[in-house]
């Protein structure tokens, strides 16, 4: 009887030391599970709080280059670095980041916290957040930007949106793949996806001349150059000629004060400013194409297409002061980039009306220029948090 009582007992005390045993393996898995719960979520919101500084600051997001959208679309398996910068103390898990923008300036952020030492078990935390920012660089997000009247013109192509701060009138046989945004929409002509008034209080920022920066100064890695005056002084005539980067004006941009006159076989692998008239354009074969975080044409006044069969190819962006004039059927403009409108009085003015083909092109992988804006230019800068689910 002694003896059955002694293996009772130490039955009993083998059965306690294992269930204290597995009941401190378990409070030990509990607190792990914890421990990288915490972590994964601290991860998580750690990648929304990255999202919302490279949105502000896309030059700064690390291994990011510009591919045709405004903002940092996100990356996977983000290392956030060490423990209070102790290399030899690497966080242990990783940050997923996704940002999506389902209107201009708003963005939806993902980030997912995976937390633990093994990739193949780690703890998962999502957290998601909807910001609103204001940047200071000035984008174009329309194939035509306008400060003024905009008038749609049969032989007109646009594919892309059009803002303007006044009236858009849409002809029969003009064409339009995008939405018109504007104070007032007239005309039954166009193909526009949609047509939305924009409230007179909430103007569009159309830089102007006094917001733009001046190119005849610029800088280039760092480095500031002057552009070059264009081969002709006078601003007469360019013609048969290529006009390159150079080492002393790695952009490429060339410059007149003066009204000029393009002729044909004109290739331009930079800018040009036209900063005291109108560019005219009396032959064929034309082709502008910017350097990359340049502009490709500022005209102050206007561009005129002289006669039949005149041809201009702008790859980049297009800044003019008060848009086309003197176009005459049979001539082409063609933009693959976009075209910003920056005076009151535009393409529908009761003489010298464009009557030539203009083919628009939206394309935001030729329009990064993030100086294009003087930095004094009111343009807001600040971030909103509209909703954040930790």
């Amino acid at each position: 009887m002694a003896l059955v009582m002694v293996l009772v007992v130490v039955a009993f005390a083998a059965v306690m030391s294992w269930f204290m045993l597995a009941s401190g393996a378990l409070q030990v898995q509990v607190n792990g599970n914890l421990r990288r719960s915490s972590e994964a979520e601290c991860l998580a919101e750690s990648g929304l709080n990255l999202a919302t500084y490279y949105l502000q600051n896309p030059d700064k997001a690390a291994g990011w280059t510009f591919n045709g959208q405004w903002f940092w679309p996100g990356a996977s398996g983000i290392s956030l670095g060490s423990i209070a910068g102790d290399p030899a103390s690497p966080v242990a898990g990783t940050v997923d980041v996704t940002v999506t923008s389902p209107q201009n300036n708003m963005f939806d952020i993902v980030a997912v916290g995976r937390a633990g030492p093994n990739p193949a078990s780690r703890t998962a935390h999502t957290s998601k957040c909807r910001v609103i920012v204001q940047d200071s660089r000035f984008f174009l997000k329309a194939a035509v930007l306008a400060g003024g009247d905009v008038h749609v013109k049969d032989g007109v192509a646009i594919t892309g949106d059009i803002q303007s701060n006044r009236k858009v009138t849409l002809d029969v046989g003009a064409i339009v793949n995008g939405v018109v945004t504007a104070m007032m929409i007239n005309g039954a002509g166009g193909s526009a996806n949609n047509t939305v008034i924009q409230p007179s209080d909430q103007p569009f920022f159309v830089p102007d001349a006094t917001t733009v920066t001046d190119y005849r100064t610029y800088v280039y890695q760092g480095v500031t150059y002057s552009a070059k005056m264009l081969p002709n002084p006078k601003g007469t005539d360019l013609t048969n000629i290529t006009l390159n980067p150079s080492p002393d004006n790695p952009a490429g941009i060339w410059w007149t004060d003066k009204t000029f006159t393009l002729g044909s076989n004109v290739t331009i692998n930079g800018t040009l400013l036209v900063l005291g008239g109108d560019l005219t354009v009396m032959g064929t074969n034309n082709t502008i194409t910017a350097q990359p975080g340049f502009p490709a044409l500022w005209a102050d006044q206007t561009i005129k297409m002289d006669d039949k069969g005149r041809q201009l190819t702008v790859n980049g962006l297009v800044w003019v002061g008060d848009g086309f004039r003197k176009g005459v059927k049979g001539s082409q403009v063609t933009i693959n980039g976009g075209l910003i409108i920056a005076n009151k009085i535009n393409l529908d003015a009761d003489t010298n009306k464009h009557y030539g083909g203009i083919t628009i092109t939206y394309d935001p992988s030729k329009l990064y220029v993030p100086d294009f804006v003087k930095s004094t230019a009111p343009v807001v800068r600040s971030v909103k948090i509209v909703t954040w689910t930790p």
